[in-house]
């Protein structure tokens, strides 16, 4: 996974080790633009995010 401080660049979207990712690379075989690949990448990040949250911290069930 690209963070920002793995990728060397102030801003990880604009970092060659992104735009060379093999994720960006299908996406962009499929036709898509950088602001669709944007939209993707933002995405996963928060599905992944709240998946990590909700697994951490369960709602207990109420009786």
């Amino acid at each position: 996974m690209i963070t920002p401080t793995s990728c060397g660049h102030k801003n990880p979207f604009y970092a060659p080790s992104f735009r060379k990712s093999p994720s960006v690379a299908r996406r962009r075989a499929e036709g898509r633009t950088t602001k669709e690949i944007m939209r993707w990448l933002k995405r996963y990040i928060t599905r992944q995010l709240y998946r990590t949250l909700t697994a951490a911290h369960p709602v207990p069930a109420t009786p």
